[in-house]
């Protein structure tokens, strides 16, 4: 099932989710290397606020610009339901 949603209705109240991410040129064209961050909040990182990730001991944003683009949060999702059963 497909829950993907615009990233525009993501909560921003520190709700952890599933964000996609693309890679837009300065031109505008998409990169063919999209990615999927998971357990991801809006959150200050560095002083501004952003979608970040826990990763390597800080939080890490997941938007940002590189030479020639950026990468940009397009979709998300709510974290998946965690197994039930044994420990």
């Amino acid at each position: 099932m497909d829950d993907w949603k615009p990233i525009e209705s993501a909560p921003k109240d520190g709700t952890e989710i599933d964000v996609w991410t693309v890679r837009r040129s300065v031109r505008g064209l998409i990169d063919s290397n999209p990615a999927r961050f998971t357990n991801v909040q809006w959150r200050e990182v560095d002083g501004v606020d952003t979608w970040a990730s826990y990763g390597d001991f800080r939080w890490n944003a997941v938007e940002y610009d590189f030479a020639g683009g950026a990468q940009i949060a397009t979709h998300w999702m709510p974290l998946p339901t965690p197994p039930v059963g044994e420990d």
